[in-house]
């Protein structure tokens, strides 16, 4: 064998080796948190904030596309923080199907509409669940995550910023 030449799959072993150090020296997420918003901007806004914070965080850009979070009927989707107004399926609708699919998974609604119209949209809905009114500050998106969850403040105070 000539020097500097390795075995034969001692690449893949070190790499799931790698993999595995990466895995066990990743702190524990403090939640799993869905955030589903047709604006680019607010998705990626949220997703960073948590994410910066502890949180393991997926994100979809609409309704349709964060239904199969919740197809197995065993979601891993500990809060769904939710934009009302979307296109096809919105907010609302797609809070009725993740209560459905997923009944422990809680939910938080976001919104840039004034409150009455949003009540007038949600109906029994607005008294269930906790509602956020964009724009918000980071601070804000993560207190109202922590509550909801059961999250003291200091936990999510001392994440990696």
């Amino acid at each position: 064998m000539r020097e500097g030449a390795a075995l034969p799959g001692t690449q893949r072993l070190s790499a799931r080796m790698n993999a595995a150090t990466v895995i066990m020296d990743t702190p524990q997420a403090l939640g799993t948190i869905l955030v589903v918003d047709d604006e680019a901007v607010a998705l990626n806004f949220c997703c960073s904030a948590l994410r910066r914070r502890g949180y393991q965080v997926f994100s979809a850009s609409g309704g349709m596309q964060a239904l199969p979070y919740f197809d197995t009927g065993r979601s891993a989707i500990d809060l769904a923080l939710l934009d009302v107004m979307m296109p096809g399926l919105n907010g609302v609708e797609l809070a009725k199907r993740i209560s459905q699919l997923s009944p422990s998974t809680k939910i938080v609604f976001m919104s840039g509409h004034g409150p009455d119209e949003i009540k007038r949209l949600m109906g029994k809905e607005a008294a269930t669940h906790r509602s956020m009114w964009k724009p918000f500050t980071a601070e804000v998106l993560v207190r109202m995550v922590g509550i909801v969850l059961g999250i003291p403040p200091s936990k999510t105070e001392h994440a990696t910023s």
